[in-house]
């Protein structure tokens, strides 16, 4: 009888060695092909798709969309992970262009560009903030 015991003993054993071999296995296994680019993609990807439906659903219900609270919010926790998940597996086709006159031309065009269309944006909210309430800019 005893014997008997020490055999399912063994099994037992040998049954929780092999479960624990095939668990480390596999989670390493896993662990090894989770990137940080696939967990950022998909972090994107579910944030994108929650603002668009909260987007939608406040248009179809309440007939207005998000607040610009809400909106800077989601840009600002979308919009930087996004440039950097772009960016970085480009760097070095980046640092080719860059090196390039015509890469150059292109940078010099996208900063005049992105510097204007925030003037352009600034000056806008300044001028909504004006009519919407005189009070708060007097001399305006």
């Amino acid at each position: 009888m005893s014997n008997r015991l020490d055999h399912s003993q063994e099994g037992l054993e040998l049954r929780r060695a092999v479960w624990a071999g095939f668990v480390k296995s596999r989670y390493w296994r896993i662990r090894g092909r989770i990137e940080l680019h696939a967990v950022l993609g998909a972090f994107i990807l579910c944030g994108t798709l929650l603002y668009g439906g909260l987007s939608i659903g406040l248009l179809l219900v309440q007939k207005h969309l998000p607040s610009p609270t809400t909106q800077n919010v989601f840009f600002a926790a979308i919009g930087l992970p996004s440039l950097w998940y772009v960016v970085h597996p480009n760097r070095g086709l980046l640092r080719r262009f860059w090196e390039n006159p015509w890469g150059k031309l292109f940078y010099s065009l996208v900063a005049a560009f992105t510097v204007t269309l925030s003037k352009v944006g600034a000056d806008q909210i300044i001028r909504f903030l004006t009519h919407s309430n005189p009070s708060l800019f007097p001399s305006a």
